[in-house]
């Protein structure tokens, strides 16, 4: 009887003690600044051959305003292909020639790690469609948006 009122007084604990804290995923948004060559278009990045295609920022911000939420690196690719180191410094913006990019639609996507209160550490992939004109006749000009904070879908890892 004894190991029996024993057990019964350790199973709460056990619970206690296998319970998390805070188990919420990261929950955020992001939004990206483009550089002045750059005209964002029904939610794809124009840039003309001549110019250069540039991420002057890349921001995040938690849906819950009680928490803080910041990136801690990103890794670009273009394609598939890496296109350069790690970037670990905020504003983790990057500059590409268009010149080196194929003429037509080409896939940016960045790989950031995400840190936010209260949340365990989490990765977030954001892809960009990049298209590379002729000429700046080429670009759209209905669905125009101004091309700072333009908020990106992403997917959490």
């Amino acid at each position: 009887m004894k190991k029996f009122f024993l057990m019964l007084l350790a199973i709460p604990i056990l619970l206690l003690m296998s319970s998390c804290e805070h188990s919420d995923d990261v929950n955020v948004n992001f939004s990206v600044d483009f550089g002045p060559g750059v005209t964002v278009v029904d939610g794809k990045a124009y840039v003309v051959k001549s110019e250069t295609f540039e991420i002057a920022a890349v921001h995040v911000t938690p849906v819950n305003t009680n928490h803080a939420a910041a990136i801690t690196q990103i890794s670009y690719w273009i394609n598939g292909l890496p296109l350069v180191p790690t970037v670990n410094v905020a504003p983790f913006g990057i500059q590409i020639p268009a010149e080196n990019m194929r003429e037509g639609t080409n896939s940016i996507t960045l790989d950031m790690t995400v840190i936010e209160t209260d949340c365990p550490i989490s990765n977030a992939v954001v892809q960009i469609p990049v298209v590379v004109v002729d000429n700046a006749e080429d670009i759209p000009t209905d669905g125009v948006v101004a091309p700072t904070n333009v908020t990106v879908a992403h997917h959490m890892k």
